[in-house]
């Protein structure tokens, strides 16, 4: 299912799952079960897709980032989200930039697991979940050190 920017699909209520779920608009009024690809704004193109609804995704997160900045495709979530079985794919890893921290998902209520797996072009790229739901995916280089 595409959904065109600034449209919704309303689930009527009902469980709905979908194999594929992509674009710009919302999906609200029923928990959405998403089981192949997510793609925030469609392909290649940037863009926020909103569930406005208690929701269960696996498969692949599929997001575009922007040339040269911090601007991303995101999944924003105003419900509960289980992503135990989702895996985060950035489909033009030659434009992150290692300086840059990219929003790819946020949550207003509970998330449930972390993304089963991450593909990206360098290991010191980590996912980070923030306790206010927001996903971010960074860059560490450099040297930590704990002190106990």
């Amino acid at each position: 299912v595409d959904i065109a920017n600034g449209a919704t699909l309303d689930l009527g209520g009902s469980v709905q799952a979908l194999a594929d779920l992509s674009g710009s608009g919302v999906v609200s009024n029923g928990a959405l079960t998403v089981t192949g690809t997510i793609a925030p704004g469609g392909l290649n193109t940037l863009g926020t897709l909103t569930v406005a609804s208690n929701a269960v995704f696996t498969g692949t997160l599929l997001i575009d980032i922007a040339d040269g900045s911090n601007n991303s495709d995101t999944l924003a979530v105003n419900g509960t989200a289980d992503i135990s079985g989702l895996s985060l794919v950035i489909a033009n890893p030659e434009s992150l930039n290692r300086s840059m921290q990219y929003t790819v998902m946020t949550l207003s209520g509970t998330r449930t697991g972390t993304f089963e797996s991450v593909t990206v072009p360098d290991s010191r790229w980590h996912v980070v979940y923030q306790a206010d739901g927001t996903v971010k995916l960074l860059f560490q280089d450099g040297t930590i050190m704990l002190l106990r």
